[in-house]
């Protein structure tokens, strides 16, 4: 079974990224009920995957399934600066494939990954775990930002290499 996002969950994300910000409607321009049945299934789909926000909206028609993108970064602010641009687009290729608990769980490995990194390279140097935690806690503040396309992480490498000197 395929992983990916299937024909009906395109349709309904075609619709809603024609009209960005705004609720739209699911459904309202098929008449046919399996056709409008399927559209919502594949809304809910979406909603369980992170993509998108649903609700019922009811006017004097009925009660109809409303939905529109899901606003906010899917990385979180500190790990997106941490992995710099060339990595966040790797990551984020994928996105639209995974559930919200997948997305959750490669997150959290993201961070772990960049821990590991670091770590080695702390021990790789010689640094003493006080200068070690310091250069951590300097990332952490952010006190170095992606520059020139390179990431938080490779600063803080080129930072240690010449502490190391």
């Amino acid at each position: 079974m395929s992983s990916g996002l299937g024909k009906r969950c395109r349709q309904v994300l075609k619709l809603v990224d024609a009209h960005p910000g705004k609720w739209v409607r699911v459904g309202s321009a098929s008449g046919d009920a399996s056709t409008v049945s399927s559209l919502r299934r594949a809304a809910h789909t979406l909603e369980r995957r992170g993509l998108v926000e649903t609700k019922k909206h009811h006017d004097t028609a009925g009660t109809w399934l409303v939905v529109r993108r899901k606003s906010g970064d899917p990385v979180p602010a500190d790990l997106a600066r941490i992995l710099g641009p060339e990595r966040l687009k790797s990551l984020m290729a994928a996105y639209g494939v995974w559930s919200s608990e997948q997305w959750q769980r490669k997150i959290d490995n993201a961070y772990d990954v960049l821990k590991d990194e670091l770590w080695q390279c702390f021990l790789d140097t010689g640094l003493s775990i006080d200068k070690a935690e310091a250069a951590m806690a300097m990332m952490k503040a952010g006190m170095f930002y992606p520059v020139g396309g390179q990431s938080q992480a490779d600063q803080l490498k080129a930072l240690i290499d010449s502490l190391e000197r």
